[in-house]
């Protein structure tokens, strides 16, 4: 585990690590790759830092941003999500205001309402709001203020939390189903615990669509999580997700019924094990080791609905494709195994000759199919190790 730092030493890190995001935003051309590094693993430490980073890391561009007329023009549209949005604000705040800030949770609330109005509007039917939409955009709404949180909403709705933001949640189930498959690479056994009791994976609903600010206490805590998220990975939160159950191992093996585990789990003191530097940089460390490309290859199920687990980097910027791919990696009996059984199932059960006909031919295509895959896995972790090179480093 990594050696805590004392107060002072913390407080020169975080000097040095302004220093650094200084230098490398006066260049006049940023490298991107190194301030996505800093931010995961150091942290971007001051709110002013924030603003002048996430958008870059999310490649915003400030200079299409809507006039003040257009903005609010846009928040004051109709639109079908209006009522959910209201409620959602109207409780929205309470743990980042003190009882006698009423009156500034009040104004950010309104700012708060605009701003998820105006996304939804933006995107004219494209994105769908969903009830923890406003968690996230009250990180970004008190972070970076308000013209700017719509500017990295915009961005975030369409590539990060797509699965989120679709007419269905039928993504969001579904990607919600690779969480024990991810923390069988960390921890085989609580993940066979958790198999055993038959647990649904909706437990980790709110670390996925909210990004933990409804799970961890406090604000710089959260804002730090942001930072790790924005540079990384869009499946990041279920990593993350991951470490905090090998965290609380011990508390989550205890449980023998289903409802004791759920509870535990819905609950779980996420910073109370790890401090949130750990979970990031065990989390960095299970990426690492297992990305999300080798995870989808270890599937006994295709994804049919979910795009999040295919996000790429393109031109240093995460892109998600419009729908899953038709063909994923896999481990090659299992990929034949899916294929195989795919095809019989499709046309309506086979038997005798049929059977041997079509298990021959499919045989022969994966045999071929695998060489392929193989020399092409071998090319795509060149490409995930030049990406990624240095960034597992912890720097202090």
């Amino acid at each position: 585990m990594q050696q805590r730092l004392n107060g002072e030493q913390l407080r020169q890190r975080d000097l040095d690590t302004i220093k650094i995001v200084e230098d490398l935003l006066s260049e006049e051309q940023v490298d991107i790759r190194e301030l996505r590094k800093v931010s995961a693993v150091r942290g971007l430490v001051t709110s002013s830092l924030r603003a002048r980073v996430w958008p870059r890391l999310l490649h915003v561009d400030l200079t299409q941003l809507p006039t003040y007329e257009e903005y609010h023009a846009l928040s004051a549209a109709e639109n079908e999500f209006r009522a959910i949005i209201s409620a959602d604000v109207h409780r929205s705040l309470y743990h980042y205001f003190d009882e006698d800030q009423e009156l500034q949770r009040q104004r950010q609330r309104i700012k708060l309402e605009r701003v998820l109005n105006a996304v939804v509007n933006f995107h004219e039917g494209n994105v769908h709001y969903y009830q923890g939409l406003h968690d996230i955009a009250s990180v970004l709404l008190l972070t970076l203020g308000e013209s700017l949180a719509f500017a990295v909403l915009c961005e975030l709705t369409t590539i990060r939390l797509r699965d989120c933001t679709q007419s269905t949640l039928e993504p969001v189930a579904e990607l919600l189903k690779l969480q024990i498959p991810i923390l069988r690479k960390l921890d085989p056994s609580l993940a066979k615990h958790l198999e055993n009791m038959k647990i649904p994976c909706y437990f980790a609903i709110s670390w996925f669509i909210t990004w933990f600010s409804h799970d961890v206490p406090h604000f710089h805590e959260v804002c730090r999580l942001f930072d790790f998220f924005l540079a990384t990975h869009p499946l990041m939160p279920l990593y993350a997700g991951a470490v905090s159950m090998h965290a609380a191992r011990a508390e989550l093996l205890e449980a023998k019924e289903m409802s004791e585990l759920h509870k535990s789990l819905v609950n779980l003191r996420v910073i109370h094990y790890l401090t949130v530097d750990e979970i990031i940089l065990q989390a960095i460390s299970l990426y690492h080791r297992d990305p999300p490309r080798r995870v989808v290859r270890d599937l006994i199920f295709h994804l049919n609905h979910c795009v999040t687990p295919f996000a790429s980097l393109e031109n240093d910027q995460w892109k998600v494709p419009s729908k899953p791919p038709l063909y994923q990696f896999r481990k090659p009996h299992k990929w034949i195994m899916h294929t195989l059984l795919g095809g019989m199932v499709a046309n309506g059960g086979l038997s005798g000759a049929s059977v041997r006909m079509f298990s021959m031919a499919g045989f022969g295509i994966c045999a071929v199919a695998v060489i392929a895959l193989k020399l092409m896995e071998s090319d795509l972790d060149q490409v995930h190790k030049s990406i990624w090179d240095g960034m597992f480093n912890q720097q202090q």
